[in-house]
């Protein structure tokens, strides 16, 4: 939890605790500057039918406290005096009744039921008010008697106007406010909603629903069903006051929606479902208004969770504000008066202090700066989420274009891979045609010396000799071994090729493997007188030693080919700085064309039209294996020679 946006919180806290401190204050000036309210705090008397002196009026710091039913009390002549007009504070009352006792002798009562309509009352007031002067002008009241009947226990405190004109200017002011109120709640409520329908925010659903039963609520208190047909329901007073736990519980769950509580504070979500399951079960108060005593102890519950709701709100709206959002530091600011009103009633309630005649207005005062910041944390919150649609249209388009460069690449890269996959097909196509070339070309020497020897060989002909027919079978199996070599050499040239060899290197003697090889063409090398040249060095290289004498058995063989008699072929190697032995091997001789050494060098064998029969398949084998092993083969002219070079890899853990 970061300090400072902790200090930021209660910062904000007590600048609010200040603003609402300020409210109350310019409340109380109002109040004595235009409205000139007192409180009558004599001790009243019960009297009897007889009016007979019974037992005095239960008083607290609330009021004066009524049972069920009819009672009468003894208003004090002389704690009157010097008043025009007389009211009570509770429009809920089933009728009240003032009776003045005169001088003459003579009684004047004033009846007002709750069903009696504005216009007959005395000051067209919905909270019963009294004149408390004669009808006479020379007749003088000396006594006073209220008559009080009521459906379920109250509370009442007295109020007194010194004159008539200061009591309606009273009436003036508090119908205005009232009306202002209402006014304020019923715009709040149609925006609400009309930003809900636009947004589907549940917030806003919750909020309005909020403003509407807190208007029941306080229209209720204001007595606004009087003179109307609903007057004369019995019930109906506690019947609307009942909409309180509803427009808790719908605070509740704006609170809950708004704070996103549900998700991301699960343990604060929980703690206002509790709160909201309580109200939920107070509205059974509707069922119970019949029986006054049990209803009264349900209301009296009601006050209690209400207090606790309104602290819950600001500490809960407050530990959500730390995040620093500026629509949740407004509605921690905003609840703030509303706490402070609720704890300031309760404080009366309770009788920690005095009675405030302004408290009324004092609630609607902090009501009207909690719906106020309320209003703007909306405002906010509607912002925010149009600025993360903007921001999320944004990252929409910015994706969406990035998908179609993707594509677009995905295409050019697709494109390529077609181009380069058709040019691998043709190429293998050329391939495998320029193969079939070359096979028939190499096949048809050694397959005709067979087919023209064997034909000789079977003719019955006595000009053949045995020494003649000996050379004949020389020959065929000359051709024979040239036929299996060139059938080996076309096996192994598919399978490296094709991937169907496996490569296993192994540390391998380099002048032991050649000297095997040479004396494999002993009897061809003998037959031209040609000389050899090895190194006495021992060397080890790593290698595949079968794909390595494939290698060295075409060369040699391909040397042997085009060596001239007495010719000399040579072998000679050197180790190199980065681990790789470089192997060279020369033959006199009338040296390789460099168009076909570059192609077979370049690895592009197929491209040269080699017209040699040992030349045309073996060292195009030399080439494949070589690229499958990283030999780098290369082949090329000297002067009266041809070299062909190949880098092995070097044994480092053979002894220097």
């Amino acid at each position: 939890m970061p300090n400072k946006q902790l200090r930021a919180v209660l910062a904000l806290g007590t600048l609010a605790f200040l603003l609402t401190i300020s409210v109350f204050k310019s409340v109380d000036v109002f109040s004595d500057r235009y409205m000139h309210i007192w409180l009558l705090d004599a001790q009243l008397q019960f009297v009897k039918d007889d009016y007979q002196v019974d037992k005095p009026v239960t008083k607290s710091s609330r009021g004066y406290h009524f049972d069920a039913g009819s009672s009468r009390v003894a208003l004090p002549a002389e704690d009157l005096e010097g008043y025009e007009v007389f009211g009570l504070d509770r429009a809920d009352i089933e009728s009240v009744t003032l009776t003045k006792v005169l001088s003459s002798g003579l009684i004047e009562k004033t009846e007002i039921r709750r069903s009696t309509p504005l216009k007959e009352r005395p000051y067209l007031d919905q909270n019963p008010s009294f004149s408390l002067k004669s009808s006479n002008a020379d007749d003088e009241a000396l006594q006073y008697y209220l008559d009080i009947s009521t459906a379920y226990p109250i509370v009442l405190r007295p109020k007194l106007w010194t004159t008539t004109t200061e009591y309606l200017s009273t009436q003036r002011i508090s119908e205005n406010i009232a009306w202002i109120y209402f006014g304020i709640i019923a715009i709040l409520l149609l925006i609400n909603l009309f930003v809900y329908l636009n947004s589907k925010i549940q917030a806003y659903l919750y909020y309005a629903i909020f403003l509407a039963f807190h208007a029941i609520s306080i229209g209720a208190l204001e007595g606004f069903y009087l003179g109307t047909s609903l007057a004369q329901f019995k019930w109906i007073h506690p019947i609307l006051i009942s909409s309180l736990p509803l427009t808790v519980i719908f605070a509740l769950k704006f609170l809950e929606d708004f704070l996103n509580l549900k998700k991301d504070y699960p343990n604060c979500f929980r703690i206002l479902k509790l709160l909201r399951v309580c109200f939920y079960c107070l509205l059974i108060q509707i069922v119970l208004i019949p029986f006054p005593t049990l209803w009264a102890l349900v209301i009296n519950i009601q006050s209690i969770l209400v207090i606790i709701a309104s602290a819950v709100y600001p500490a809960i709206a407050g530990y959500r504000a730390l995040n620093g959002k500026r629509e949740h530091v407004l509605i921690f600011f905003a609840f703030i008066p509303h706490f402070i009103a609720v704890i300031y009633y309760a404080l009366q309630v309770l009788g920690l202090v005095a009675f405030d005649p302004n408290n009324y207005f004092k609630l609607l005062g902090s009501s009207f700066v909690e719906m106020l910041f309320i209003s703007i944390a909306l405002g906010l919150l509607v912002r925010s989420i149009q600025q993360a649609k903007m921001q999320s249209d944004r990252q929409a388009i910015e994706n969406l274009s990035r998908a179609v460069k993707a594509e677009t690449k995905n295409s050019a890269e697709l494109e390529q891979q077609v181009k380069e996959r058709t040019l691998a097909l043709e190429t293998a196509v050329k391939e495998k045609t320029r193969l079939l070339e070359t096979l028939s070309h190499d096949l048809r020497a050694p397959m005709n010396s067979i087919v023209q020897y064997s034909e000789i060989t079977l003719e019955s002909s006595e000009d053949y000799d045995l020494e003649d027919y000996k050379s004949f079978v020389t020959d065929i199996n000359e051709s024979t071994k040239s036929l299996y070599s060139l059938l080996e050499n076309l096996l192994t040239w598919t399978r490296t090729n094709w991937g169907g060899v496996r490569i296993q290197e192994e540390a391998t003697n380099l002048r032991r493997l050649i000297h095997n090889q040479i004396q494999v063409y002993a009897v061809q090398i003998n037959s031209k007188a040609i000389k050899t040249d090895l190194p006495e060095t021992e060397i080890s290289v790593i290698v595949d030693q079968n794909m390595l004498k494939t290698v060295l058995r075409n060369v040699i063989t391909n040397a042997l080919t085009h060596m001239r008699n007495g010719g000399r072929l040579s072998f000679r190697w050197e180790a190199n700085s980065n681990d790789r032995l470089t192997l060279r091997v020369v033959n006199e001789g009338h040296p390789i064309r460099e168009d076909i050494a570059k192609a077979l060098s370049e690895g592009d064998p197929f491209d040269a039209k080699v017209d040699i029969v040992s030349t045309g398949l073996g060292l195009r084998l030399c080439k494949a294996t070589s690229d499958a092993n990283e030999w780098s083969f290369k082949i090329e002219p000297l002067d009266d020679a041809t070299q062909v070079t190949l880098s092995l890899k070097l044994d480092t853990n053979q002894a220097r």
